[in-house]
């Protein structure tokens, strides 16, 4: 019990220190034009691109759940993460029309005006998740094994002046600032997938 307590203490204290905010705090607020799209949880440190992706499938109407994705989809070897290209793929195979792009931040807001939610690859070296304790299929891993060479992904899923709303599947539904998602967003590379 004192040890969940002082993970606790820990994660707030991180949290604030990182300017991450949970969903609660923004749902309140009428400054945030926020897509509704539901968390989907990664259950490897592999698959958060996999994870972004069903929850973006789930947003478009599709019944679809993460163990089914990797049933399907299993990974080329047994601990790597998804590529971009393997994302659009999948996507491309549920007939959505799917696009890997470099961007820029405006495009960002345009596309969750019109109702898209967008995976974007971060540098997970500067992650706003670097150091946090997370909790795969009950074994306790360290992020920094977290997708080495290619990053961890994230949907973004809303906005405000100031921040971004983003579903982080090792996280849940967050929000982060705009300059320290900036920061992150690896190269510029985005995967907009639609209808």
């Amino acid at each position: 019990m004192k040890k969940n307590i002082f993970i606790i203490c820990i994660l707030l204290i991180f949290n604030n220190f990182i300017s991450c905010k949970y969903k609660e705090d923004f749902l309140l607020s009428k400054d945030y034009k926020c897509i509704s799209l539901k968390a989907t949880k990664q259950i490897k440190p592999y698959d958060c691109g996999l994870a972004c992706l069903a929850s973006i499938i789930k947003y478009w109407g599709e019944e679809i759940d993460l163990p089914s994705l990797i049933r399907l989809f299993p990974p080329k070897w047994s601990n790597e993460a998804y590529t971009i290209d393997e994302l659009k793929s999948i996507a491309d195979l549920y007939q959505f029309k799917s696009f890997i792009m470099k961007a820029d931040y405006p495009f960002i807001i345009e596309q969750i005006t019109l109702g898209r939610p967008i995976i974007c690859l971060i540098d997970k070296k500067s992650s706003f998740i670097k150091g946090i304790k997370l909790k795969f299929q009950n074994n306790d891993i360290n992020n920094n094994n977290l997708n080495e060479h290619i990053g961890h992904y994230v949907v973004v899923i809303g906005y405000s002046r100031q921040n971004l709303v983003v579903m982080d599947p090792a996280l849940g539904i967050i929000t982060i600032s705009k300059n320290n998602f900036l920061k992150q967003w690896k190269n510029n590379i985005l995967l907009l997938i639609s209808k």
